[in-house]
């Protein structure tokens, strides 16, 4: 969507990047549902920034812990969130041990930017207890852009996956992906509007004035545009993966 940025917190209450913003809580509302319908009660939420995603999990009544890569974050999580734990964590290297046999784990836009990211999938066999659900999403390789040498031109993305190659790798681990999910009308709607301000025929700043940048606006409108759907996947920003740990 926007190559200048890593990721953004939908309620930071700054005028821009409103559909990513309703991206982000769509994921996280369908999350929740997703974790209702299954009964689970643990959730580790990982790469969880702000923690904005990981609170609201908690305030939908699961016990979740936040973890994230940049102190910052987490210190922001904390001041922010009290509903949830944090801790900082680096993804590409050892996972606490004592974490364990949680319920599900929650893991957004995340794999693409990992060193390793292999060798995370292999971790999360023993971070989702047996039965229990991983809820992954990745960028849709159509959506990523490469420069003449081969190089993502997003400086983010380590990776670019293909569906079916991540399929398999979680397969391979003894996941058994259920559904998958996109967020097509979010991006068909990033795109028109990006398409009439490349035409002229309004500013940035005219088409952000459209939108309510306030909470409960963005949830709102997340539960609207930005919620996953099983229609028309492919044209998604990223991929959505509902998974059952069928081994432990």
């Amino acid at each position: 969507m926007n190559y200048k940025i890593d990721h953004c917190d939908p309620f930071d209450g700054e005028y821009n990047n409103f559909w990513m913003k309703l991206e982000h809580c769509g994921r996280y509302l369908f999350a929740v549902d997703v974790l209702k319908k299954e009964g689970v009660r643990t959730v580790l939420d990982l790469a969880c920034a702000e923690g904005y995603g990981t609170d609201i999990i908690a305030s939908n009544g699961f016990s979740a812990m936040g973890g994230d890569v940049q102190r910052a974050y987490i210190d922001s999580a904390e001041r922010q969130y009290k509903s949830a734990r944090y801790f900082c964590v680096d993804l590409d290297n050892e996972i606490p041990k004592d974490i364990n046999g949680v319920d599900a784990v929650v893991c957004f836009e995340t794999i693409e930017h990992l060193k390793k990211p292999f060798a995370f999938l292999n971790r999360l066999k023993t971070l989702v207890r047996k039965g229990g659900v991983l809820v992954l999403s990745f960028p849709n390789k159509i959506y990523e852009r490469v420069d003449e040498n081969g190089k993502n031109k997003d400086p983010f993305h380590l990776h670019i996956f293909e569906h079916d190659e991540i399929r398999q790798q979680l397969e391979n681990r003894g996941f058994d992906v259920v559904d998958v999910y996109g967020q097509a009308i979010c991006n068909d709607m990033y795109k028109r509007e990006h398409d009439c301000i490349e035409a002229g025929y309004m500013t940035q700043d005219e088409a952000d004035a459209l939108h309510k940048y306030d909470r409960d606006s963005i949830l709102g409108m997340s539960r609207i545009v930005g919620y996953p759907t099983q229609s028309n996947v492919e044209r998604s920003y990223s991929y959505i993966f509902v998974c059952k740990n069928t081994c432990f």
